[in-house]
């Protein structure tokens, strides 16, 4: 592996019940910028149909989960403790409820640039309990300013850890995705 190839590998410190086959996946050649090596949060969650009919249609090892940027929620099941996140989030940070987190999360921890990009999207995309390989050079592109003051929102507040655990796709350089409201019109 050259040095440009290289990559780290960030898990909770039990990570197979999200996700069973980890020491398998290690072995696992991935494409892209970051990656995930999970596909639950735990067993039957989401649903095991949901992570089986993915896999068969893609023949990928892994499924990534793709949320709202709004209310943290994730598109394909409902996930109570998501919910309760984001009101946390709301309560804690003084926001109203439709806020964009992932916008204003980025801007309290001064990623500007990330911030923007997500204020003009409507769903992110995460691997469960944030098990997940990226390449070094986009570990290195975050500044490091932005990564201390990450830390410090998370140790001021356990709910920022949440936060951080679906937001460490983007922050690595992963795009969001952008939905048109059904209700506004072209520019």
């Amino acid at each position: 592996m050259s040095t440009t190839d290289s990559y780290t590998v960030f898990s909770q410190a039990d990570p197979f019940e999200h996700s069973p086959d980890f020491l398998h996946l290690l072995h696992q050649s991935f494409e892209g910028t970051a990656w995930g090596y999970s596909s639950q949060w735990k067993y039957n969650f989401p649903p095991e149909h949901l992570i089986k009919s993915y896999m068969a249609k893609t023949g990928k090892p892994t499924r990534d989960e793709i949320f709202s940027l709004y209310n943290w929620g994730p598109i394909y099941s409902y996930d109570e403790g998501a919910f309760l996140i984001s009101n946390l989030y709301f309560a804690y940070y003084g926001v109203a409820n439709g806020t964009n987190i992932a916008a204003d999360f980025f801007g309290r921890i001064g990623y500007d640039a990330l911030q923007k990009k997500a204020a003009q999207a409507t769903l992110g995309v995460f691997p469960y309990a944030a098990v997940f390989g990226v390449r070094n050079s986009a570990v290195h592109a975050v500044p490091k300013d932005v990564l201390l003051k990450a830390v410090l929102e998370v140790r001021a507040n356990n709910m920022a850890g949440h936060i951080m655990e679906r937001l460490w796709f983007h922050l690595f350089g992963q795009p969001f995705i952008a939905l048109g409201h059904p209700h506004e019109t072209p520019a």
